[in-house]
Formats: structure tokens, C-alpha cells, sequence
């Protein structure tokens, strides 16, 4: 469902953003909760929980490319494995949905290499209908088409450097990531007119600071712009500063890409979900 400033259909857009994970790339989040429920947890208990952690979690600060490779898997580990912690915010987020919390082990041990690897491993899909509409943007001309993604690029560009300085580990743990061209590739930031990757940054959505930075380096004002994204806090900052938004679900690409057509009047995706050239 789209939210936004009052624009209709045909609206003079100049920018469409577009997040990464959850959109352009397959989510994260259902490779989270399979390893969530390897562990005896609950399906949703470690997304709950990062969520929970907030702004100076390891993660965020990851994220923002505040801690290394090698500090972030420690950090985040322990965090994820504080079941004191976790069992009060799953509890709470599952009773405001009016559900019953599901029993939580007293005790659990996170291997957050081994999740972060397994949600690297997998992040390298792409979605055919969120890619095909961003190649049809960039094609047909008429938007400036950028991405605003937390990323770990930084992280990726200290580990890149030691291997190849010969550290061994950090060659092995490249391969292990799968990060051969890195979490942010150069065929993928070619996808892009521009690339905003928190790491870079030193910010991260939610904050309103990298959506500036997104817009200021485009010469984009907020009521110009779309922005599609997967999770809800996210699309609620910029819809503060005035972007139309467009909330993609899982399993719901298409849908997203059909309801973005109807608010720039640009036909994307032709009758089999392929780029297409015409207006609506």
C-alpha cells in the first residue's frame, strides 16, 4: 500500500528509490527465521530481537560502519544469544498482535558468523520484478533511479584489503560470505544512477540523515521522489519528510511494481512481469 503527500496519478516524480535487501534482492528475513527455528527458537523470536536492539546494537553500528568484520560476530553474538533480553521483546511483540508467546529456551548460542553467512550466501538473488522495473527506469530516462541501503561495504573493503596483502582468513572468509565482488558489487551499483550504502555513509534508515544525503546528492527535494522499501519504520521516516512510499512484502514484488506504475503512469513490467517501454 502506498502512503505519501496527497500526489496523484501522473504526478511530476523526478526520483525513485529503492532499497536493497527485501527488494531488489531476496529478504533476509525468512533465511533469519529458519535459523531462528534450527535453534529451538521461535520463527520470528531473532528478527524481533534485532529489531529490539535498535540504533546501538551491533548490528546498526555495523551497519553504519562503526565495528569490523571480526568485532561485529562477537558483538552480535552475544546479543542475539541474551535470552533475558530476547524472551521480553519477543514476548511484548507477540502479545501486542494479540498472540500467544511461544516457549523460549532459557539458554541459546548464536553463531552470527555462521547466520550472517548464511543471509550473505543468499542475498545474491534478485527479484525479476523489482530488477526489471529498475532497468526500465534507467532506460526509459525520465527518473533518477537510486538505492538507499544499510550495507557493510566498509567492512567488505577492510577484509578485501588484508587478503589481498595475503591474510589468509580474510580470503577464506570472503569465499565463505560469498562476497567475491562484494555485499554491493559493481554490476549491481551499475543497476543505479546512484548508490547510498550506509557503510559509506556513516548512517543508516531509519535515520533521516542518509534520505538527505540521498536527496541532496541528487538534487532531488522530498515530494519528487518514491521510495520502495520492506520494512515499515523505514518508509515512516521519509513519508515524514514528504516521499510517496511503497511498502514491499514478502512475496509481493510484483505488486509493489504494478502499484509503482500506477503512481508514475509508466507502464514497467509488460503482461509476464518483463520490462516494458510503454505509458500506461
Amino acid at each position: 500500500m502506498s502512503q505519501g503527500q496527497g500526489q496523484g496519478r501522473g504526478q511530476e516524480y523526478k526520483g525513485v528509490l529503492f532499497d536493497i535487501g527485501g527488494v531488489l534482492l531476496a529478504s533476509p528475513l525468512t533465511v533469519i527465521q529458519g535459523y531462528s527455528r534450527s535453534l529451538g527458537l521461535p520463527g520470528d523470536y531473532l528478527n524481533v530481537l534485532i529489531t529490539a536492539l535498535g540504533h546501538d546494537s551491533a548490528w546498526a553500528r555495523f551497519e553504519r560502519g562503526e565495528l569490523d568484520l571480526w568485532s561485529f560476530y562477537t558483538v552480535w553474538g552475544d546479543e542475539l544469544s541474551d535470552t533475558t533480553r530476547g524472551r521480553v521483546a519477543y514476548s511484548a511483540w507477540a502479545r501486542k498482535r494479540g498472540r500467544e508467546p511461544e516457549e523460549v529456551p532459557q539458554r541459546v548460542r548464536v553463531d552470527a558468523r555462521e547466520l550472517f553467512g548464511m543471509m550473505m550466501r543468499q542475498a545474491g538473488t534478485y527479484d525479476p520484478y523489482i530488477l526489471q522495473a529498475v532497468k526500465s527506469l534507467r532506460r526509459l530516462g525520465k527518473h533518477r533511479v537510486v538505492a538507499v541501503t544499510n550495507n557493510y561495504t566498509a567492512a567488505y573493503d577492510e577484509v578485501l584489503s588484508a587478503a589481498l596483502s595475503g591474510d589468509v582468513r580474510s580470503q577464506q572468509e570472503i569465499d565463505f560470505l560469498g562476497w567475491s565482488h562484494g555485499p554491493a558489487p559493481p554490476s549491481m551499483r551499475a543497476l543505479f544512477d546512484d548508490f547510498v550504502d550506509s557503510s559509506e555513509a556513516g548512517v543508516r534508515k531509519p535515520e533521516r540523515a542518509i534520505f538527505d544525503i540521498a536527496l541532496a546528492r541528487n538534487g532531488l527535494k522530498a515530494r519528487e521522489c518514491v521510495f520502495l522499501d520492506d520494512i515499515g519504520e523505514n518508509l515512516k521516516t521519509v513519508r515524514g519528510l514528504g516521499v510517496r512510499t511503497v511498502q514491499v512484502k514478502v512475496g509481493g514484488t510484483r505488486e509493489a511494481v504494478r502499484e509503482l506504475e500506477e503512481i508514475l503512469g509508466m507502464r514497467l513490467l509488460d503482461e509476464d512481469g518483463e520490462g516494458a517501454k510503454a505509458r500506461l
